[in-house]
């Protein structure tokens, strides 16, 4: 059976609310990444620090997919194992995306109060076309 109603955020996680550090291994479009939804989230007050691992592993999604799809568009790169990373890392993003309330669903469930889409339209749907 699927989840009714909204997911509660635990007292635990409350405490811990605020800005996690950037993990200094990020790729450069992790990075970018990074940058660009930590304020989003924090909106939300749906990042908390002991998010850390979990945003980096959402900010590298970001970057695999978007490596893909230059591999993919490049006529000199084998198109197989370019399609293999785009679709492991649009899995992984859309998984982790749902992680952190980015996705119309999750934010129902969640209960966060500001939609990314306010300050970014193009925001996460460009990832996943």
């Amino acid at each position: 059976m699927g989840i009714k109603g909204p997911i509660a955020k635990p007292d635990h996680l409350k405490v811990l609310a605020g800005e996690p550090d950037r993990p200094t291994w990020l790729s450069l479009e992790a990075r970018r990444e990074w940058k660009r939804i930590v304020p989003i989230l924090l909106r939300m007050k749906s990042l908390t620090v002991a998010d850390t691992a979990a945003l980096a592993i959402y900010c590298e999604a970001v970057a695999d997919l978007a490596a893909a799809r230059r591999a993919l568009a490049d006529p000199d790169q084998p198109v197989r194992p370019a399609r293999q990373l785009y679709q492991q890392a649009k899995a992984t993003l859309r998984q982790m995306a749902t992680e952190f309330g980015l996705t119309p669903v999750a934010r129902a469930r969640l209960h966060v109060g500001e939609t990314p889409e306010a300050d970014d339209p193009q925001g996460m749907a460009r990832w996943l076309q």
